[in-house]
């Protein structure tokens, strides 16, 4: 059985750095869902709630929230 490649979600140019859901955002940074609103909760991961419910995020927001926990853990050494 030929196994069919995922449907991918045409983004439009201006959003292509956008994150639109918990299970995006997971799958981008490599952990579970579960791990994603535990960080936003207790280390402040930078993600916004829209009206409708959905948690967005910029890939670069995430990307300087990583760098800037990695500065942090090893100027605490």
């Amino acid at each position: 059985m030929i196994k069919k490649p995922p449907i991918r979600r045409r983004v439009p140019p201006s959003d292509r750095g956008v994150l639109h859901s918990i299970k995006e955002i997971a799958a981008y940074m490599g952990f579970g869902p579960k791990t994603i609103t535990r960080y936003y909760k207790q280390l402040g991961l930078p993600l916004a709630k829209t009206p409708t419910g959905l948690w967005i995020t910029t890939k670069t927001l995430l990307d300087e929230w990583l760098l800037g926990l990695s500065l942090e853990q090893r100027s605490a050494a």
